[in-house]
């Protein structure tokens, strides 16, 4: 791939699997926010403490489309890969790999939209521009996507 792509290992952990030690599914969404939320921080310079309890904002992920290909044991260790397949005025679809070395275990593509959580109810606001000029690097290109398509999901 050619775009930047932001990248966490995680250790699969006692507490992230059923009594079989597989992953138990709504894990997997909990590792997945902690992807997100590590890259807003470390990547976009964007907290998530800054952004709802400071600023009174919010991240909320409003549609995910999710791949299940290999299940995760206990004690394996995933590398996550986050890029942005879609970046709007105010919000972000970003496509996440699992993989445990060169399997793929699973792919998530979550969308956030950043929200302003001072009005009733809340309602969509534009990215701060710093913030989505630093998202801008991450945006999968077309060669990417292709790339993507591509893969053997099987």
């Amino acid at each position: 791939m050619t775009t930047k792509s932001f990248k966490v290992e995680r250790l699969v952990r006692f507490r992230d699997c059923d009594p079989a030690g597989i992953v138990f599914y709504p894990r997997y969404f909990e590792m997945v926010n902690d992807v997100v939320e590590d890259w807003f921080r470390e990547a976009l310079g964007y907290d998530f403490h800054h952004i709802h309890v400071e600023l009174k904002l919010g991240t909320p992920t409003v549609h995910l489309e999710v791949l299940f290909k290999r299940p995760s044991m206990i004690g394996d260790m995933l590398t996550f890969w986050l890029t942005v397949a879609d970046l709007g005025n105010s919000s972000v679809r970003v496509r996440i790999h699992a993989r445990c070395g060169d399997e793929l275990r699973f792919s998530v593509t979550p969308t956030l939209v950043h929200t302003d959580m001072r009005r009733v109810p809340p309602g969509s606001l534009p990215w701060p521009e710093a913030v989505r000029a630093r998202m801008l690097p991450f945006v999968e290109s077309e060669d990417d996507a292709d790339a993507v398509r591509g893969w053997d999901w099987s």
